[in-house]
């Protein structure tokens, strides 16, 4: 059993699958890109996304990554400089820059981080809305000196009517409805009808896995937790029991830590006198926590 992160093990080739890299550790970078991207490659496939679209959006990014890097080291971003950081042509640069592409359409539509996730994120999480055993209550629909489903929504926001959320919520079938009473159907905010919510998803989750990650690597700041338990000897009918192990863990610190992230949110308390919360510098965060298993193995290192 591994529990370290994945290292770095770097190659003394400049060649990855006759592609040229900047050298033995451009390399290995290209190897182990190369290697998350098979995944990606395999969902686009499905969906009908060829080469050619793919090549135009990494020449984007490319574009937009070398131009922020250049403005935080050095101020330069001509052509020439970047046509040497990212060995794009001039005439594609330029073409690039005046088809002048924003950011967001290289973005992925943001995860729905809305009300809804917030209703569902709280009923799993504060005691108020769980039983002695932590499990989420079914709630009445209002009061009855018991906290109820629009108690819960209007302890979030005021904006929105609590039967518009608990629509959402239905439409997501993350809960039913009996009488007047409503019941949580599953125990993770994932909107499974949702195709478009899907991928939403899967963009801010790897993306943020992969920004920690090469955070790390690069050595920018104090190191973000990145870590993971590998083992490539496990029965495959044990597969199960440790998946539910680990949802059962991630439950456990869910309940744990969100109503840490909701106590240290701005705009949730401790308005001013002006009715407005007090203005403060705020970063967003995302923790998660992932399962896999499957039969195929790493060509890489792990």
């Amino acid at each position: 059993m591994d529990t370290r992160n994945a290292d770095f093990q770097e190659g003394e080739a400049t060649l990855v699958d006759g592609v040229p890299a900047a050298g033995p550790t451009g390399a290995g970078v290209l190897r182990q890109v190369a290697y998350v991207f098979r995944p990606i490659v395999r969902l686009m496939l499905a969906h009908g996304v060829t080469y050619q679209p793919l090549s135009e959006v990494l020449r984007s990014v490319f574009l937009e990554e070398a131009e922020r890097d250049a403005r935080t080291r050095s101020g330069r971003t001509t052509d020439s400089y970047l046509a040497v950081t990212t060995g794009i042509h001039r005439k594609e640069i330029r073409r690039l820059r005046s088809a002048k592409q924003e950011p967001h359409s290289l973005t992925p539509t943001a995860a729905p981080q809305g009300l809804p996730a917030d209703v569902f994120t709280r009923w799993m999480a504060e005691s108020d809305y769980c039983d002695a055993a932590g499990q989420p209550r079914p709630l009445s629909r209002s009061g009855n000196g018991a906290p109820s489903f629009d108690d819960l929504v209007r302890s979030i926001s005021t904006d929105v009517h609590p039967r518009t959320v608990l629509n959402e919520l239905l439409r997501l079938e993350l809960v039913r409805v009996e009488g007047e009473v409503i019941h949580l159907k599953v125990n993770a905010f994932v909107p499974n009808p949702d195709f478009a919510h899907m991928l939403a998803y899967l963009g801010a989750n790897l993306h943020d896995h992969a920004a920690a990650a090469t955070h790390n690597v690069l050595a920018e700041g104090p190191a973000f937790l990145e870590q993971s338990i590998y083992s490539d000897a496990i029965p495959a009918e044990a597969v199960r029991e440790l998946d539910a192990l680990a949802r059962k863990e991630w439950t456990q610190m869910l309940k744990r830590v969100v109503p840490e992230v909701a106590r240290h949110e701005t705009g949730k308390s401790n308005p001013d006198e002006t009715g407005r919360p007090p203005a403060q510098h705020t970063v967003r965060m995302r923790i998660g926590m992932y399962f896999y298993a499957g039969e195929d193995r790493p060509t890489t290192p792990t």
